[in-house]
Order: structure tokens, then C-alpha cells, then sequence
């Protein structure tokens, strides 16, 4: 039984490694955040949850498939299904008896003793899901309450619990075996006892005068290789048994540790969902079935960390960036142009791995999102900050595809204005050449002032917003690039409004 809960055609692999992206994505979106509240303070939930959030889905119907699954989830209450999930994978009451695996024998005790644990556990997940079913949408949840209500039927429970009660053997093993070579028994075949039929006065009196021929093997005592012998017959005998009960088992089992690690998606969402409304702000699932060509609109875009760990209200931006290759950003310093940075970055990778993302309403094409944004100096003094830089994008250039998002967050900006402009200019028209979506926060002048006056086709400038006496409104606008980034007005905040500059 498959759970697909997370791919409609597909399994979930709990093995899956993080892509290359993913350590500079998690440190320049803040994804710690975001990951530590989906997780709760449950390590196994993060496990789970972070491959997926950096494999990005490339198809709209898989992005759909997972959205209608999560939408259920937000309406239903499948936190229980969650714990029933892990009753499962634990199944705690059977570690009180089962044995050590050594012989055949013990294997088939130790696996009978499991699948009799996990019958009321079938039967609360059939319970779970004849409850939920009406109230589901979603083909995800469809497909697998319909599973468990056919393959996990009443009479079939029933029919296990029997099997399992005559697979204890508790008055041995009736065997069928013929002699092979050296007369050694081999073709073993356990058979089921026949019912006891109720018997009538008339065949107990022809009973009494009938003479009934038995067979039997005394062993004594104190025969110990005799009970050796007759453990080794046993065991031949249950083997094929044994590893079959094994089997049926491992799958059951399996079946819970999958639904579990599919959930867990899931429930992390739930977690974050849960969060943000406690927070007020609002949330959309963006459409897949009107995806822009290139480039984005959002509309009431923020900052999901940051809504996370400030108890304010964040700042949210609109813009209109449908058919454009290339965003520039350049304004006031701590003016907000990173934080929109992030908040485009966050909803571009909770998009596409099929979450709702933090806006009003936010519409985009599919893609992989990278990032590269300045680092701190190298404390081993290997290298210098340009050539750290270089260095970064010469590793992650040749990952990039048609579609995909790089963010850049001054770049360069660890050598003079005029050097700087010109590289970020030949790699902003090498990526725009190969279909790969830029969003730039510079303070390159002469870069951004060259490219608007070029009247570039597909390209989109905003400026981050300053009032008359220095404060920041932390909201981006169109505008054409300015020639400062205001430095003095920070430097006021610090030292005074006296202050020599």
C-alpha cells in the first residue's frame, strides 16, 4: 500500500541528499528560521522537511498536486493521523514480547507477536480514514483513504487475527514431509489443523470398539541431542513460514514509517500555518494554472522570518515584475532592498515545493532558487573577498538552467565602483543570454545608471524609499537609480545629528 502523499506517481525517499545550493541558500534566506518553527523542536520533523524545501518540484501538476494535499491538512485535523503514524512505526506493545530473532522458530513468534501489536493499530488508522474521507478533496488523500478502507477491511483484520492466533502453534506443528536422498526429510509443508466437528453418541460408541493406531517419539529428558534434533526438524519445517510472517511484517511496517515521513511535510506546514496566523498576516497558495513566462508579481510580500521573530508588523511590498529577466535594486541603505530580497527568495522555494507562501497573492514561474550574497572576510586570510566571490560563482554558474532564479546581494562590492560595474555587467548579460532570472541589489552606480539608460528591454528597477528626514519606509517602488545609498543618514543615527562627518 503506497502512501503518495508528497508525488502522486512516486515514492518519497527518506535518503534524499540536499542539493549543492542548499548551505548557501539556508544561511542567505534565514531557512534556520523558518525550518526550526515547521519542526517544533522535533528533529525528525526537520530531517524530513528541509530536503524537500530546496528540491524544487519542476512541473505545475506535481506543485498542484501538493498544494490540494496541504490544503486538506490546513482544513482537517490530521495531527492524529500524524500520531497514529508514529504508534505504528514504534508499536511500543510489541517489544514487550517479542523475542530475539536467533531461529526460525523465534523469528515467527517475534513476527506474529508484531502484526497482533499492529491490528488495533489498522484498525484506528481504518477508523482514522472512513472519518476523514468525506471531508477530503484532494486526489492525494483520496487515493489513500480508499487504499485503507479496501486493503484494510474488518473482515480482513478478522482473518488476520485468526491466521495470527494458529500461527502461535500452541499445540505444535503439523508437518507434511517426504524422505529425500539419505532419508533425510526435506519438501516440508506445514499444515492447518482440521476444525474439530462436533461428534455424535452413535460414532463415540464405534469409537470404543475401534482400535486406533498411533505412532510416537519418546525422547528423554535427558536426550538433549534428541531435543536438538527435533529443533532442527522445527525449525526446517517454519522457515519458509517464518520469513513470509518476516515479510508481511517489514511491509506493514513500512507502510507506517512511509506515511510518516510523507506527513511530516505536512505537519511542519501545519506548524508554520499555525504560527502566521497567530501572527495576523496573510498567506496564499499560488496558482499553477497561470504561471508568468518570466519574471513575478507579489502582491503584500513579506518576510516570513522575520514576521516569525518580530512581535511588530512586518513591512509587506507589491510589485509588478511579469516579463521581466532582470530585477535592480539600489536606494537607501537599510532601507529594506535584502529583506525583499529574502521574502522573494523565501516564497519562490516555498512555491515550489508545493507550500503556501507569505503574501497576499504572489505569482511566478518554475525554477530552482541561488543565491549569492556577500561574505565576511576569510579570518585564514587565504584569499580576498573579490577572489572568495569569484571563486563562489565560478563553482555555481555551471548549475545554472533556463528558468532558474539567482538573487545577488552586492556582489562584487569588495572592489572599487568601476571594476565592480563591469563585472557584474558581464555576468548579468551572460545570465540574461541563458534564460536565468537575476534579481540584483547593487550599489553600482554606473552598473544600474548604464543599464536604465540603455532602456533595456526586461529589465525592472526599484528603489528603496526614503522621506525627506532620513527615515526609511522599508518599501520598494519603481524608480531610476540613485547616485547614493545615503550612508550619512545611518552614521547621524549613530554618532548624533552634530556629528562631523
Amino acid at each position: 500500500m503506497k502512501v503518495h502523499l508528497l508525488y502522486e506517481n512516486a515514492d518519497y525517499n527518506p535518503q534524499m541528499k540536499l542539493p549543492f545550493q542548499a548551505k548557501a541558500v539556508r544561511a542567505d534566506m534565514e531557512i534556520d528560521t523558518l525550518l526550526n518553527t515547521m519542526a517544533a523542536g522535533d528533529d525528525l520533523l526537520r530531517q524530513r522537511i528541509e530536503p524537500l524545501l530546496y528540491q524544487s518540484l519542476l512541473s505545475p501538476a506535481a506543485i498542484a498536486y501538493r498544494q490540494n494535499v496541504l490544503r486538506d491538512c490546513l482544513i482537517n485535523a490530521f495531527r492524529a493521523l500524524y500520531t497514529l503514524a508514529l504508534e505504528g512505526v514504534e508499536n511500543k506493545e510489541s517489544r514487550r514480547y517479542v523475542l530475539f530473532d536467533f531461529s526460525p522458530q523465534q523469528r515467527l513468534e517475534s513476527a506474529v507477536i508484531e502484526l497482533e501489536a499492529f491490528i488495533p493499530i489498522l484498525q484506528r488508522l481504518r477508523m482514522t480514514a472512513e472519518a476523514l474521507q468525506p471531508k477530503v478533496g484532494s486526489v492525494g488523500w483520496q487515493n489513500l483513504f480508499a487504499a485503507i478502507r479496501t486493503l484494510v477491511s474488518r473482515e480482513y483484520l478478522q482473518d488476520m487475527k485468526k491466521l495470527l492466533q494458529e500461527l502461535h502453534f500452541s499445540e505444535g506443528v503439523l508437518v507434511k514431509a517426504r524422505l529425500g536422498i539419505r532419508l533425510k526429510a526435506e519438501s516440508y509443508l506445514v499444515c492447518r489443523r482440521a476444525v474439530a466437528k462436533p461428534v455424535s453418541w452413535v460414532n463415540r460408541v464405534r469409537h470404543w470398539f475401534q482400535h486406533e493406531q498411533k505412532f510416537r517419539v519418546l525422547i528423554d529428558e535427558r536426550d538433549e541431542s534428541g531435543y536438538q534434533i527435533l529443533r532442527e526438524l522445527k525449525d526446517d519445517a517454519v522457515v519458509k513460514m517464518a520469513n513470509t510472517v518476516a515479510c508481511s511484517r517489514d511491509h506493514v511496517r513500512n507502510f507506517f514509517i512511509a506515511l510518516r515521513d510523507e506527513l511530516a511535510f505536512y505537519i511542519g506546514c501545519l506548524n508554520l500555518y499555525e504560527c502566521l496566523q497567530k501572527k495576523g498576516v496573510a498567506i496564499s497558495f499560488p496558482p499553477m494554472d497561470h504561471l508568468c513566462v518570466q519574471g513575478f508579481f507579489c502582491k503584500n510580500l513579506y518576510n516570513v522570518t522575520l514576521a516569525l521573530r518580530s512581535d511588530h508588523p512586518v513591512q509587506t511590498n507589491t510589485v509588478d515584475a511579469d516579463d521581466e529577466r532582470l530585477l535592480v535594486i539600489t536606494g537607501a541603505n537599510q532601507g529594506g532592498k535584502t529583506t525583499f530580497l529574502r521574502s522573494f527568495g523565501q516564497a519562490q522555494l516555498m512555491m515550489s515545493c508545493g507550500m503556501f507562501v507569505a503574501a497576499g497573492n504572489f505569482q511566478s514561474h518554475i525554477g530552482r532558487v541561488f543565491t549569492h550574497f556577500k561574505r565576511e572576510e576569510d579570518r585564514g586570510m587565504q584569499r580576498g573577498k573579490l577572489d572568495e566571490e569569484l571563486s563562489r560563482l565560478d563553482v555555481l554558474l555551471p548549475l545554472l538552467q533556463t528558468g532558474d532564479f539567482l538573487l545577488m546581494n552586492e556582489s562584487f562590492a569588495a572592489t572599487n565602483e568601476r571594476d565592480g560595474s563591469a563585472i557584474a555587467s558581464g555576468v548579468v548579460d551572460g545570465l540574461m543570454a541563458a534564460g536565468v532570472q537575476v534579481l540584483f541589489v547593487t550599489h553600482f552606480y554606473a552598473f544600474a545608471a548604464a543599464l536604465f539608460q540603455k532602456h533595456a528591454a526586461g529589465v525592472l528597477f526599484l528603489q528603496a524609499q526614503r522621506q525627506d528626514q532620513g527615515a526609511r519606509t522599508f518599501q520598494l517602488e519603481p524608480g531610476e537609480p540613485v547616485t547614493t545609498a545615503f550612508g550619512q543618514d545611518i552614521y547621524k543615527n549613530v554618532f548624533g545629528k552634530d556629528a562631523l562627518l
